[in-house]
């Protein structure tokens, strides 16, 4: 139990496009004063320059300590710049130096996963590519290093991806195919990988989805299946897979989610968009999943409904997921507010009841924010 308190704000200083030259940042202070657990201080400041064609940035982070590390499951306490980079785009070519690729970061988790190198990208009308070389920051300076291509005419494109990891256990290898069809009406794509970590069998990974856009309705359908995909160093997880369950918009900080096993894994989503009268739009999703030894299923049923009116938001979610252990329910009513000028009112309501465990969880956010510059809840 305890209290959570965050402060956000931005700045944008420009001196006109003609010159092509802006400042602009932001900064996040987050804290929480627990009865049970850990207090958490966090400070997040970013900070970007550009001189046209150059890109000039930083990140400057002050945690102690930092939440929970899911894969390290120990605590990281940092201070100081955590991101550097400068990038320079001509035409349709960028060459960035520094950190050169996110391979992703979750500002819930406080897990932040960077390379540091150089990375080249070319996006021209008929083929794209970027190629990277850089050391891994987050997992003992490794060494990584790969490119991606894609080719498309018309309707149709291909691609493939390569990436290479060098460390002292030795070298792991990640590659994959995709194609993608993409009409008015209906879409197809798919993909193919395979993980060859070192000292390990190799692994396999497919990968569909569709789409199908009628009237007033969009239909979609996808289907996964993973055989010992998963390819993890003790810091850092390389292969983030795609996946149709549905995520909550929002995040109970006590709710027991459904968390996906990328080494082995296997499901379907379909789920249809629909737009209703009034300006209303509701969204339906069915989703199973279950892993190969089939230890773990889930079933989930999700619902949302969602309306625009006057530079304001109204959502309404109801979530229901169902394992072989556990049933839950979740409810989120939210609402974006125009109140006057550039001021929005921001508010967020969630509770979800576990049947099984018997537990019942409540989340509520108020926030007053002012053009996205300056936000106070």
């Amino acid at each position: 139990m305890g209290f959570v308190f965050i402060l956000a704000a931005a700045f944008l200083i420009g001196s006109g496009s003609a010159c092509g030259f802006s400042i602009n940042g932001s900064n996040k202070f987050e804290a929480r004063f627990a009865k049970v657990g850990k207090d958490f201080v966090e400070d997040r400041f970013r900070f970007t320059i550009l001189i046209e064609p150059l890109r000039l940035g930083f990140r400057y982070d002050i945690a102690h300590p930092s939440d929970l590390n899911p894969i390290t499951n120990t605590d990281s306490i940092y201070e100081g710049i955590t991101k550097k980079y400068i990038s320079c785009s001509i035409s349709d070519f960028t060459l960035e130096i520094g950190i050169v690729l996110d391979l992703f970061e979750d500002d819930k988790l406080k897990l932040d996963k960077v390379i540091e190198g150089v990375h080249l990208i070319y996006n021209g009308k008929y083929l794209s590519f970027n190629a990277l070389s850089g050391r891994a920051a987050w997992d003992n300076k490794n060494l990584v290093k790969g490119g991606e291509i894609k080719g498309k005419i018309k309707f149709i494109s291909l691609g493939g991806d390569y990436l290479k990891y060098e460390s002292l256990l030795g070298i792991g290898e990640l590659s994959s195919f995709c194609g993608e069809i993409n009409t008015k009406i209906a879409g197809i794509a798919g993909e193919y990988a395979e993980s060859h970590p070192w000292g390990k069998m190799p692994g396999y990974a497919r990968y569909i989805t569709g789409n199908i856009s009628l009237y007033n309705k969009n239909l979609v359908f996808e289907w996964k299946k993973y055989t010992r995909f998963l390819w993890r160093t003790s810091r850092a997880q390389y292969n983030n897979p795609p996946w149709g369950v549905r995520e909550p918009e929002w995040y109970l900080l006590a709710q027991h989610p459904y968390i996906i096993n990328p080494d082995d894994e296997q499901g379907y989503r379909v789920g249809m968009n629909l737009s209703l009268p009034s300006d209303f739009l509701a969204e339906l999703d069915y989703a199973y999943s279950s892993n190969s030894e089939k230890t773990r299923k889930l079933n989930e049923f999700y619902f949302k409904l969602e309306r625009d009116f006057n530079e304001s938001n109204f959502q309404s979610v109801f979530n229901l997921r169902k394992t072989r252990i556990q049933t839950s329910y979740t409810g989120i009513i939210a609402t974006d507010i125009r109140v006057f000028g550039g001021t929005f009112l921001t508010l967020e309501l969630e509770g979800e009841r576990n049947k099984d465990l018997k537990l019942n969880n409540y989340y509520a956010l108020t926030e007053i924010n002012y053009k996205g510059l300056l936000g106070f809840g």
